[in-house]
């Protein structure tokens, strides 16, 4: 179970951000569940600020721009490959998902977490957005995010720096206050960027091209074992 700040013991004064009406934000899901779909609480998610016990709220992540979405899913701790010097995604993490965009049908308003100054107005540091793992979400960030929502019920989500596509900004939103203000808070939109199927042909070749300034791809579909040369 996760850890809980019984009584919380720090009062926290958290910036706000608002997202206007018609920001397109992208997400990577799998092809089987539209992309507007909130994801359920559940004590075995993964996510930095899904929902804890006490605060069993459903989320959804999702970035401002394609890259984003795609690194902050397919690049968590993801080493360099010494052979090619980039970082390669295996196509099962690709087989079954979609990118796709959506758009803001109600002002969000969000608590920013990206300066210094931003992250100790909730009594923070850059330590809630650096580590990783479900022990420390579940004992760090989770807790947090709960006792953000507790002091502010107004807010809808969470906003941070991409660990991964930095400076770029990654977010979370929650079911509850977003849908308080507006039954459906977010639109499907038909745009041309889209990827419906990242497995294929054509959308490897997009992904590849996005992940190609992060020094990242997709392995090949036939990579020789790393004893093949000598044999």
């Amino acid at each position: 179970m996760c850890k809980s700040f019984d009584p919380f013991p720090y009062e926290l004064k958290p910036d706000h951000e608002t997202l206007p009406i018609g920001t397109k934000l992208w997400r990577m899901h799998s092809s089987k569940r539209p992309a507007h779909e909130f994801r359920q609480f559940s004590p075995e998610s993964g996510g930095r600020f899904d929902g804890s016990a006490g605060d069993e709220y459903a989320c959804l992540y999702v970035a401002k721009d394609r890259s984003t979405a795609l690194a902050e899913t397919l690049l968590r701790t993801l080493d360099y490959d010494p052979r090619t010097s980039s970082r390669l995604v295996q196509r099962a993490a690709i087989a079954g998902k979609s990118l796709s965009a959506m758009r803001t049908r109600c002002e969000l308003l969000v608590v920013p977490l990206i300066s210094a100054e931003q992250l100790a107005a909730v009594c923070q540091d850059a330590r809630l957005l650096e580590g990783e793992g479900t022990t420390y979400y579940c004992e760090q960030t989770r807790p947090w995010s709960k006792n953000i929502r507790s002091q502010d019920h107004d807010i809808m989500g969470l906003l941070w720096q991409s660990k991964r596509n930095q400076p770029r900004h990654a977010l979370v939103l929650f079911e509850d206050r977003c849908r308080a203000h507006h039954h459906q808070p977010l639109e499907l939109v038909e745009d041309d960027e889209s990827i419906p199927d990242l497995g294929s042909e054509a959308g490897i070749e997009m992904v590849n091209r996005l992940l190609q300034p992060l020094r990242a791809a997709i392995a090949p579909a036939e990579t020789s074992p790393p004893w093949a040369d000598s044999a």
